[in-house]
């Protein structure tokens, strides 16, 4: 009779033992889920980011192409983009009177800012979707010539001050001096 009894209990505590042991299983998996979902927000805020480098980056090196194109050996700006260049000579990047640090000259109506297509397909399967970048460029003392360039990421949004509500955007400087040589991309100096 004790032999029974004693089945009974065991089977009594096991109920108990399997709901517990699906509980912890139950709350590992919904840890293990957060975990996987905070990794994949990091991984597409890095995505977004990168390519809002990639669109600056490009921008910055094709307005100093522009710039090696259209100033002479004698530092005079030649072409239509002239009337894009800003006019005061600026002593360093960071100057006061910089055109580039004021959010006026980035938007649509400013007569220094210079828009850019995205050129390269690569980027995502989203690059037609990307913003287009801006950059202006500034002269300097010494024949030299600041560029600024901005780049942002698909869904960049702007508030009413221009400061940014979501995506992301990526600001890059250069400073050059088409006098000194580079080499063309045939391999010869220009």
């Amino acid at each position: 009779m004790k032999h029974g009894l004693g089945l009974r209990r065991h089977h009594g505590v096991a109920l108990p033992i399997v709901l517990i042991m699906l509980v912890v299983l139950a709350f590992a998996g919904l840890l293990a889920a957060r975990r996987s979902a905070g990794l994949q927000e990091i991984s597409t805020n890095a995505r977004i980011r990168q390519a809002a480098e990639f669109s600056a980056q490009s921008a910055l090196r094709e307005c100093e192409a522009i710039v090696i194109d259209v100033v002479d050996n004698d530092g005079a700006v030649h072409g239509e983009l002239q009337k894009h260049f800003g006019t005061a000579a600026l002593t360093r990047p960071d100057d006061p009177t910089a055109l580039w640090s004021d959010r006026n000259n980035w938007t649509d109506k400013s007569s220094f800012r210079i828009q850019l297509t995205p050129s390269n397909k690569e980027v995502s399967n989203d690059t037609t979707r990307l913003p287009h970048a801006h950059c202006l460029i500034e002269p300097m003392q010494d024949e030299r010539y600041l560029i600024t360039a901005q780049g942002m990421s698909a869904g960049a949004r702007f508030d009413a001050n221009g400061q940014l509500e979501g995506g992301s955007e990526v600001w890059l400087q250069s400073v050059i001096s088409p006098k000194v040589p580079v080499q063309s991309s045939e391999g010869g100096m220009q």
